[in-house]
């Protein structure tokens, strides 16, 4: 995290908050098409394939980490930093949950 924000050397706390957001989209979209990828790659394992389309809900659009990223850019627009600190751990339960293999729910 300290070479991210590095990256950025005279940038104020909404910038350095902007830059990271915009990171973190470019990695999620990333993250996303391995996933795909990985789904098709998995057609003859149904149990793989059942946990990287628990991935996929869990980083898309749909109440996934792209949501979230979304709406952290609303609330750092109003100033809400608390907010975006909130939704970025809504980010990595996504994240955990995946790794996990959790579903939406749990």
């Amino acid at each position: 995290m300290d070479m991210l924000l590095s990256s950025q050397p005279n940038a104020d706390f909404y910038t350095l908050t902007q830059y990271t957001i915009n990171v973190a989209c470019i990695n999620i979209t990333n993250t996303i098409k391995l996933i795909n990828v990985l789904i098709s790659q998995s057609a003859s394992n149904e149990t793989a394939r059942n946990h990287y389309k628990s991935c996929l809900e869990h980083f898309s659009y749909g109440e996934g980490a792209l949501d979230d990223l979304e709406y952290s850019q609303k609330l750092l627009k109003k100033g809400d930093y608390q907010g975006v600190s909130i939704v970025a751990d809504a980010i990595e339960a996504d994240v955990k949950d995946c790794i996990l293999g959790r579903d939406g729910n749990g």
